[in-house]
């Protein structure tokens, strides 16, 4: 079916395998993370231009707030949100932080 698994601490060795300058170049807390656009139902669509520190900050909240329920190696967070929505990226990476596996539905129930 052309389905690749990919492990996060493998993501994370081929990371430590990378020279120094070439970690540090990719940016930093201020750095531009990803642009958030809204759907535009009243007027033109905008774009919220969320920062690394932005997003860190909101992962680090939702860990806080699913504390009871933490994510482990052994959790999969099933992504079924658009992946332009900005809620289903923090779910993502808060999963993917916390060493948990990230499956994405596909739109097909069988």
């Amino acid at each position: 079916m052309g389905i690749e698994l990919l492990f996060y601490h493998d993501l994370i060795k081929r990371e430590e395998e990378k020279p120094l300058q070439e970690i540090e170049s990719q940016g930093n807390l201020e750095s531009i993370f990803t642009i958030s656009y809204t759907s535009g139902t009243e007027n033109n669509s905008k774009g919220a231009m969320l920062s690394n520190s932005n997003f860190l900050a909101a992962i680090a909240s939702i860990l806080k707030v699913a504390g009871d329920f933490p994510f482990s190696p052994e959790d999969v967070y099933m992504s079924y949100l658009p992946l332009a929505h900005v809620f289903d990226r923090l779910g993502v990476h808060a999963a993917l932080s916390m060493g948990a596996g990230v499956g994405f539905f596909g739109g097909v129930i069988l």
